[in-house]
């Protein structure tokens, strides 16, 4: 019986199980290696993964983004207000105080809540596994952010158990890192233990972790998390940008105020962020934008590293509180 880990993260979603002597990434089935962590709704069927975001820009109103953050997320948290900006769909509360998902599934409306979706990733992804592994896979180990509560931990449980998996453990996504790391450097790794400071900046937070390596074990000693730095912030910052030139080009029209229009401009801030990363410059190119009318501009490194340089003090000084501590 195959155990999976789950990466479950805001954006994409990866698995591995391990097997041979090491631990293998499994790939869906359009054999890509991180899923979509994404459910869109239609008329006649609810579509995951992959599936889901090909639909995003057509069908914005009912599809659901960035799934982990939701999963045991209370109305009165001051993050609820925030995933409602990231949102495609309607986020409202429920009577419990649980943020849910308003969408029209088979042609009437619908509430679903951060477990549920969560419930229904989880159970593609045992497909997925299941498909790869020919077996039939009941345990899984999944990571979380390090500031994630009991409450949300406890949902994640939960969501599984829909998948018909038990949920083994609930990690810290920090921890699952510096144990990647002592794997990877095995060989090299002695008795005698090194102290090592992981920065991962993830789609939707940020966090900073050192931990002391040996060959025999990981300590954490100190994590610090920001879920308000992320690479949705990055992008988010570039839209702030093209939404200027955006008025001025088109007469004062506010993406912010299109939900579609804006959609469209994040995704393609996201992919000329990961553009610039390589080249110096990229440019925006968007069809029919307003009114029939397209939407051309170049992007330069130098200019995108000014606009998130706040972004990026901010992970800065976590990395020196770490340190400090």
């Amino acid at each position: 019986m195959s155990v999976v880990g789950i990466d479950f993260g805001t954006l994409n979603s990866v698995l591995a199980v391990i097997r041979r002597g090491g631990v293998d990434v499994v790939c869906n089935e359009v054999s890509d290696r991180a899923t979509p962590s994404m459910v869109s709704f239609d008329s006649k069927r609810r579509n995951l993964g992959d599936a889901a975001r090909t639909l995003l820009v057509g069908n914005f109103r009912n599809s659901v983004l960035n799934v982990p953050q939701l999963v045991g997320l209370s109305t009165s948290s001051p993050l609820f207000q925030r995933e409602k900006g990231f949102s495609a769909c309607e986020l409202v509360p429920s009577v419990d105080d649980v943020a849910v998902a308003q969408v029209n599934y088979l042609g009437k409306e619908s509430h679903f809540s951060g477990v549920e979706l969560a419930g229904m990733l989880f159970k593609k992804f045992k497909r997925i596994v299941d498909a790869d592994c020919k077996s039939d896979c009941r345990q899984c180990v999944v990571t979380v952010p390090p500031y994630f509560d009991a409450k949300q931990r406890g949902a994640i449980i939960d969501a599984a158990k829909i998948a018909g998996l038990t949920c083994l453990r609930v990690i810290n996504d920090t921890l699952a890192i510096a144990v990647c790391y002592a794997m990877s450097k095995a060989l090299e790794l002695t008795d005698e233990p090194k102290v090592v400071c992981f920065v991962d900046i993830g789609y939707a937070s940020s966090k900073v972790c050192i931990a002391k390596i040996s060959r025999s074990a990981v300590e954490i000693l100190v994590t610090e998390a920001d879920p308000t730095v992320g690479g949705r912030d990055i992008d988010e910052a570039l839209t702030g940008h093209l939404r200027e030139a955006i008025m001025k080009k088109f007469g004062g029209f506010d993406i912010y105020q299109n939900k579609k229009a804006l959609i469209r401009v994040r995704v393609a801030c996201e992919r000329v962020k990961k553009i610039l990363s390589g080249v110096p410059l990229a440019k925006v190119d968007l069809d029919a934008l307003v009114d029939g009318e397209d939407f051309s501009l170049p992007i330069e490194r130098s200019l995108l590293e000014t606009l998130i340089a706040p972004l990026l003090d901010r992970i800065k000084a976590m990395i020196h509180s770490c340190i400090a501590k």
